[in-house]
């Protein structure tokens, strides 16, 4: 990039007179500018890392969370009406509700890949647009743009979707309902939490939007979470794709 200096100095300047020279210091400032060029590569895995530990471990609590929450749910049922717990709260096995994005039923459901398709043309736009007005930035070598790349294609799909659809959908959603009987209490106030995870300006934006639609298709589904969490996953991996790039 360009490095801008600006030095100040005092000059002794002298001015004519009537009798006899008036000298004075004054400052005069002088701006250089040097163009400092890098072509240097440079390590940012310890970053990368930190970030990926603390998706994990923000990740894990969620999981945590739900499936304390499932389980709370399966001990009321049996101490007040046995075998008959909230039918809203999917009981699907969490190693199998990571693999949700993986199966045909919600691939080829149109509630998630329409979705699917206005996220891909979003992100070919937003990266067409970028690519204009981006500026240099400092290389990164080849181990740290491969883990780079892992990060939010990979790592951040799959601590994405199933975690997130079970904390915000499965968990909070639910409570909110059992607060007021009506989605159009419980799919907003969750979509707004939802949403202030997220980091402010359009990103937070776009996260209300998604929660709410995400919010509506566990509701319409009945409190399953497998569409939401395909829809979930595989929007990050095509935002993780279009940052990558």
């Amino acid at each position: 990039g360009t490095t801008t200096i600006e030095t100040t100095k005092k000059t002794l300047v002298c001015k004519p007179g009537t009798s006899s020279p008036r000298c004075v210091y004054q400052p005069i400032s002088s701006v250089s500018a040097n163009t400092l060029i890098d072509n240097g590569e440079h390590d940012y895995s310890r970053p990368i890392v930190a970030s990926m530990m603390q998706e994990f471990g923000i990740k894990y609590h969620m999981v945590n969370v739900f499936e304390s929450y499932r389980e709370s749910n399966r001990m009321a049922a049996r101490q007040t009406q046995p075998g008959s717990p909230d039918p809203w709260i999917d009981e699907t096995p969490t190693k199998e509700l990571f693999l949700e994005p993986f199966r045909e039923k919600n691939l080829f459901n149109p509630w998630v890949y329409f979705p699917l398709g206005v996220v891909l043309t979003a992100s070919a736009v937003d990266y067409a647009i970028q690519m204009k007005h981006m500026t240099q930035m400092s290389k990164m070598d080849t181990p740290s743009n491969l883990l780079f790349g892992f990060n939010f294609i990979a790592w951040e799909s799959v601590g994405s979707g199933a975690p997130e659809e079970m904390f915000f959908r499965g968990f909070l959603q639910n409570e909110f309902y059992h607060l007021l009987a009506s989605p159009y209490f419980s799919i907003p106030m969750q979509a707004t939490i939802f949403a202030l995870m997220h980091a402010p300006g359009e990103g937070r934006y776009g996260a209300g939007v998604s929660g709410a639609y995400l919010g509506l298709l566990a509701q319409m589904n009945e409190g399953k979470l497998g569409p939401g969490i395909a829809l979930h996953f595989w929007s990050v991996v095509m935002l993780g794709i279009e940052t990558t790039l």
